[in-house]
């Protein structure tokens, strides 16, 4: 077979709902519902764990988060874990990563060939705007236009340099087939997007608060996670701003992957290829009094999944429950390549040629501010830790020391009412409890964090993050891509905003 070339564009932190192709009436993405108006979406994937790092090693090896050791932000991806980059690699692909991957320590390719622009010093990869910020990032106070130049948006340059990558080497082996993934921060905080964007949904955008009816957002865990991200000072017009601002990143994300898409067909670059979008988690965009992840909620696991190519029907949205997990081996399927079998992704084609039910279930899990790679156990700040099963219409969630949830999504689907203590539901909440947690515990969990974070140590850098991204040029020298915009600083900020680098010196 003449084996499909494959670019998967992956977004960060953009909530399912947020699209023209979700129903949005107000955002503007014309590209990405392009993209769904000749492919499937698979409007019922979800996301292994709702943070940036563990999301991204979990899809990456088609593994759950304890099967990968993808504990949370600061992990390194031990090297036995193969990738998707390493199958198409070694079937002879041609492989690319461009932007961010938040691959922690020494270890920035793990399969991928190349890597001409990105966060190969682990820092994140987040612009922070306001730029005095840096080297952390703004949070929903902070939301309004940026102050960075358009050219310098990582979004333009992964868009641009994506795209060159690939004319570049149908020019010179165009009888090789590639795989390239060109990876955006938007919408992913800071909030902030140029002012045009901004001023577009400004006043456009519905406004939420916590709904009178809301009795579940008083659990523990969500009032400790408000508290941990400063967001129980939050004012409505603030919140409201923040809103306008994060739709205004949602259109410019858009416009910018139209860009590289529009050059790539000019080119005819396209031809047989695969074209997947997916996020690696949502955001709560206001939602329960919530902004951006680490919680239990649909807004922060559910994600958007696209994907068009040769063989897939056109314009059809499928149901069916799906985990990023299962991109790995779907991938592989459609491109006549043999997985690794360790993994626990699943193959989606029958669902997307056919609507055929690949799965029942879906677990999605967070290890809190306890599972912090530079923090010995027990010296850490406070923090939440979560595992949960979501079926067709049920949710359930533990959480050790606070009170489980259980959510009725048919007749509940904001998930405002815990019925976890409900008449009725100890049959349905014991069988779930059995499937999330049968030979797991979280002593066990919180012994293999300790043991992980023990082997992590031969993995560090060394290195100091300097400015978010990089490049490398074809020799391999990198330099830093905005040390001329940050002048290279290193603050103590004291915690305030939001983290914005992967400390990897030994302390």
């Amino acid at each position: 077979m003449v084996r499909p070339n494959v670019l998967l564009i992956v977004s960060d932190e953009h909530n399912h709902r947020v699209s023209g192709f979700a129903g949005d009436t107000v955002v503007r993405t014309p590209n990405l519902d392009a993209i769904a108006a000749r492919g499937v979406r698979l409007e019922n994937t979800f996301c292994q764990s709702p943070v940036c790092t563990p999301s991204r090693m979990s899809f990456l090896t088609g593994k759950n988060i304890r099967s990968c050791s993808a504990w949370n932000n600061h992990w390194v991806l031990f090297p036995e874990h193969r990738t998707i980059a390493d199958s198409f690699s070694d079937a002879g692909y041609a492989t690319c990563l461009m932007g961010k991957m938040h691959f922690g320590g020494g270890l920035q390719y793990h399969g991928f060939q190349q890597r001409p622009y990105g966060d190969l010093r682990h820092g994140l990869g987040h612009q922070p705007d306001p730029i005095d910020m840096f080297p952390n990032s703004g949070g929903v106070a902070h939301a309004g236009p940026s102050e960075i130049p358009e050219s310098l948006q990582q979004e333009v340059i992964v868009s641009i340099e994506s795209a060159a990558w690939i004319e570049n080497h149908i020019s010179e082996k165009p009888e090789q087939p590639w795989f390239m993934c060109a990876s955006y921060n938007k919408p992913h905080a800071p909030l902030v997007c140029p002012l045009r964007y901004l001023n577009r949904y400004m006043d456009k955008v519905p406004s939420v608060w916590i709904d009178d009816d809301d009795s579940a957002v008083r659990h523990p865990y969500v009032t400790t996670q408000r508290t941990n991200l400063g967001l129980s000072c939050i004012t409505r017009e603030q919140n409201d701003r923040a809103r306008a601002a994060y739709w205004g990143a949602v259109d410019f994300l858009d416009y910018c992957i139209g860009m590289m898409l529009d050059r790539l067909n000019r080119a005819g670059a396209l031809d047989n290829t695969i074209i997947v979008y997916l996020s690696d988690h949502g955001d709560m965009i206001g939602n329960h009094g919530l902004w951006w992840k680490a919680v239990y909620y649909e807004e922060a696991i559910l994600v958007p999944f696209l994907i068009a190519g040769p063989g897939i029907p056109e314009g059809q949205t499928k149901p069916g429950l799906a985990a990023l997990t299962d991109l790995y081996p779907t991938l592989c399927s459609l491109a006549g390549i043999d997985p690794p079998q360790d993994i626990d992704g699943i193959d989606l084609t029958p669902l997307i040629l056919n609507g055929a039910r690949c799965r029942d279930h879906i677990i999605s899990e967070y290890y809190g501010m306890s599972s912090i790679i530079t923090h010995a156990k027990g010296k850490a700040p406070s923090g939440n830790n979560m595992r949960l099963i979501r079926t067709e219409n049920r949710k359930y969630v533990n959480i050790p020391g606070q009170g489980d949830l259980f959510f009725d999504l048919d007749s509940d689907p904001s998930e405002l009412q815990n019925r976890i203590d409900a008449p009725g539901t100890a049959v349905e909440i014991s069988d779930l409890k059995d499937r999330l947690c049968g030979g797991v515990s979280w002593d066990m969990i919180e012994t293999q964090i300790d043991k992980d974070r023990k082997k992590a140590e031969r993995y560090r850098s060394g290195l100091r993050p300097t400015t978010p991204n990089q490049y490398q040029l074809m020799d391999g020298r990198i330099f830093d891509a905005e040390s001329a915009m940050y002048n290279a600083r290193r603050l103590e900020t004291g915690g305030e905003g939001l983290a914005g680098i992967i400390p990897q010196i030994r302390h």
